[in-house]
């Protein structure tokens, strides 16, 4: 038996493939809780009727009300609870498997496509390999003169994938680079493939080119013919090659394609689905090519990690990276490449340059994203003082610290489900000792960041807390980077307590040699099983409320509430989940209708969170979830961000996806102008236990015309029912029945 995922050969029966993850067979959900850990203390949580969005809402009169549905017909209990309880199945299976989507790219803006004249030349196909050399200058073959060398070349490895072919986003960053001036003294060198549909005209689907950019034109300069662009080899071929070609006294690296750090790796390839990039590999190619860079930039998502950085810091002075999703306009070439036109340009300020134009670009389309300059040459320090604090935690988890740890863990941000956390994000959220030096070693490599995420600084390290299906495959990859085994026997025991709460599963689909079965069952008990129990409300002066002791909320990691409308006995949409709640004086959850929800361009959407978080020193916040929807008729997850400077949201970008077949492509895509989108909800039939999507509205719009709004929502002439569910440390769940409102007689 294959995965249909990875194409790895996997065990009959296995219920995961150990490879990449990716579910055979669905596991029960009780075990599989999908936001662990990620939800605030009680006192983080904003009131659900006063959510930081509220005071930039359109007028009442914008929103089209749900009350002008048909009136709803009483049905019996016994029905409704049947239609909820087959929705509810479906909501779980679609929030769990959200988070599974692990890679995400590039996004839209405005651009024409690659312009200029190609010219083929001919190449000395010979590259003979070099040996790595302790360097702190570049390295070019001994024959070549120094008085011909020039300053500067630039080295662009563009790995097309589906954001040249769906978007046609390379070809756009190519016009861009054409458009630039940068003088006499700088020469740029790009290599082109992994695309089986190039938007620019001059290059040939499904094969590896190179090429030189001068005066604005695409000079061919080889074609190699169909190879994996992600391949060491291949990478490391290419820089002996444009080192070669253009000899310089210094050079710089630019790696284009889809990123994710441990332990996703760099890069898709069309041709090639199955190769990968891994952070080792990518040190491996610059070790073996023996050019030393100025820099490695990344115009790919979530690869400014402690891991590339340690990949790197051999062969770079400097990194230019994203510890989030790389969003907008990507990295702005023309902006970048014009400062090596400038007389007397300082590299090191060139790379500034580069990150703050993306940022201003990000700006002016109205999204979110972050970027980072590292200096490599102290990126060790931030190593050796990361070994010593998780050193120090480790300590103290085997003394019974996992539950504040995990807690800790889980309230530090979400990074596109990479499993990495922000450094000093984690130092600060958990100060243990050798925080301080973990802090101060931190903040001296990162020389430049910006960052719309409050809790982004600059550097992000791999730390398990969400994912541990990929456990095994990232410690592998850890132990190619040769990792302190101080740090694996660390993520070898928080994982093996983690596998044990998620369940027996999880254990033996994912648990390795590595696994403790001692440690876990000291946590856990012998039977791995988390507990499933039913909340019994309590009436209070006035309303309903979930009782919650002070104890509670201190392992409390998430509280979910789930909501769906039905306008008659037989028809029930679904709403969506949110993790927006509010608390009375006591601590207990207050039990409320639905005050505000999610629209898009007025249209009520089934709205699916993902992750909270809030840093209650500052009161800064953010909020990431999903979007029912449709794109030229294809169902798909639209991507949306929520926080202090984006209050109403912004628009990420989109997975397809469908809702009810649970099937879909993890890579996230941005949407053209022309894309045609669809608001749609899903519907449950209850006689018939038909299952489809319908678009209340009638009304589709262009992607460039949506516009998101958080607003008052009006449920009288429908049946509200409302689940909450509490997730503890522990993964047990606590849910309650299903809270019907009625209309008002």
């Amino acid at each position: 038996m294959y995965c249909t995922r990875c194409g790895k050969e996997i065990n009959v029966g296995a219920v995961f493939c150990t490879y990449c993850g990716a579910q055979v067979k669905q596991v029960p959900q009780v075990n599989q809780a999908p936001q662990v850990n990620q939800a605030p203390q009680m006192n983080q949580v904003p009131q659900m009727n006063q959510a930081p969005q509220m005071n930039q809402v359109p007028q009442m009169n914008q929103v089209p009300q749900m009350n002008q549905a048909p009136q709803q017909k009483k049905n019996s209990k016994v029905a409704l609870i049947v239609a909820l309880s087959c929705v509810a199945a479906l909501l779980l299976v679609v929030t769990i498997a959200l988070f599974v989507f692990l890679n995400s790219g590039h996004n839209d803006s405005n651009r024409s496509s690659a312009a200029g004249k190609v010219h083929q030349t001919d190449s000395d196909d010979s590259k003979p390999e070099e040996t790595v050399e302790e360097q702190t200058s570049s390295t070019v073959p001994e024959s070549v003169p120094a008085e011909t060398k020039i300053e500067h070349t630039i080295m662009i490895y563009m790995v097309g994938s589906d954001l040249e072919h769906d978007g046609g986003f390379g070809s756009m960053d190519i016009a861009e680079m054409l458009d630039a001036d940068y003088g006499e003294n700088t020469r740029v060198v790009l290599q082109t493939g992994g695309c089986s549909d190039w938007k620019t005209e001059e290059m040939t689907d499904g094969q590896v080119e190179r090429w030189e950019l001068r005066e604005g034109n695409l000079e061919r300069l080889e074609t190699l013919g169909k190879m994996s662009m992600l391949q060491a080899g291949t990478l490391a071929d290419f820089i002996t090659f444009a080192a070669e070609t253009y000899p310089a006294e210094k050079y710089t690296l630019v790696m284009w394609d889809h990123g994710g750090g441990v332990p996703i790796g760099f890069g898709a390839d069309d041709m090639f689905p199955y190769d990968i990039l891994y952070d080792f590999q990518i040190g491996e190619a610059l070790a073996q090519a023996g050019v030393y860079f100025e820099c490695v930039a990344f115009d790919a998502c979530n690869m400014c990690t402690l891991e590339v950085a340690m990949a790197l810091k051999d062969y770079a002075k400097y990194m230019v990276a994203a510890e989030s999703i790389i969003l907008g306009c990507g990295m702005d070439y023309t902006s970048w490449l014009n400062c090596y036109g400038e007389e007397d340009v300082v590299l090191s300020e060139s790379y500034e340059e580069m990150a703050m134009a993306y940022m201003d670009s990000l700006d002016v389309l109205g999204q979110a994203g972050s970027i980072s300059v590292i200096n490599l040459n102290k990126i060790q320090a931030v190593y050796d003082a990361y070994v010593a604090y998780i050193s120090s935690v480790h300590e103290e988890i085997l003394n019974g610290g996992y539950e504040e740890y995990i807690l800790a863990r889980g309230n530090c941000g979400l990074y596109q489900y990479t499993e990495s956390v922000d450094i000093v994000t984690l130092a600060t959220t958990y100060p243990t000792d050798g925080a301080s030096e973990l802090l101060n070693a931190t903040v001296n490599a990162v020389c430049y960041t910006e960052s719309d995420y409050a809790f982004g600084h600059g550097l992000a390290v791999y730390n398990p807390g969400e994912y541990m299906q990929y456990y095994g495959y990232a410690r592998e990859n850890m132990k190619a980077l040769g990792y302190d085994t101080k740090l694996l026997d660390f993520y070898d025991d928080v994982v093996s307590i983690s596998l044990a709460f998620f369940g027996t599963d999880y254990v033996d689909a994912y648990a390795g040699d590595w696994f403790d079965e001692e440690l876990a069952v000291s946590y856990a008990g012998t039977e791995y099983e988390p507990q499933e129990q039913t909340i019994e409300l309590k009436q209070m002066d006035g309303y309903q409320a979930i009782p919650v002791s002070e104890a509670g909320w201190d392992i409390i990691s998430n509280v979910e509430t789930t909501v769906f409308a039905m306008p008659d006995a037989e028809t029930a949409y679904v709403l969506g989940a949110d993790n927006m709640f509010s608390t009375d004086e006591n601590g207990y959850i207050v039990v409320e209708k639905p005050q505000k929800w999610t629209y898009v361009n007025g249209n009520v959407a089934c709205y699916i969170a993902v992750d909270y978080w809030e840093d209650v020193s500052s009161g800064a916040w953010s909020q990431t979830g999903s979007i029912v929807a449709t794109c030229n008729g294809e169902p798909i997850l639209m991507l949306v961000y929520y926080d202090q400077d984006h209050p109403q949201g912004t628009i990420l970008g989109y997975f397809l996806y469908d809702y009810f077949t649970l099937e879909g492509n993890k890579e996230l895509r941005q949407f053209a102008e022309d894309d045609v989108v669809e608001i749609v909800l899903p519907v449950y039939k209850v006689s018939t236990e038909e299952q489809y999507y319908v678009n209340l509205s009638g009304y589709s719009y262009y992607a460039s015309d949506l516009e998101l709004q958080f607003d008052y929502i009006n449920l009288e002439s429908w049946i509200v029912n409302v689940e909450y569910e509490i997730t503890d440390v522990y993964e047990n769940t606590y849910s309650t029945d299903w809270i019907m409102f009625y209309q008002a007689e």
